[in-house]
């Protein structure tokens, strides 16, 4: 799976971010990843935290003082 370097200690892999403590764990966290697969490197190497990326971040939120 392709992925993507957010931050030196975040990468996301699909539609997922990776949070990490250091530089060192995001870097072998994304090398895992492109070689082995992102379930396996969850395991193998956990993130200290983690959270769904946003689609686009350039597009407004279409009501956002909308009343639900």
């Amino acid at each position: 799976m392709a992925t993507m370097r957010i931050s030196p200690t975040e990468v996301q892999a699909g539609d997922i971010i990776y949070v990490f403590r250091n530089t060192n764990d995001a870097n072998a966290f994304q090398e895992c990843v492109d070689t082995l697969g992102v379930k396996y490197c969850e395991l193998e190497l956990p993130a200290a935290d983690k959270r769904y990326a946003q689609n686009d971040l350039s597009k407004p939120d279409p009501a956002p003082n909308a009343l639900i």
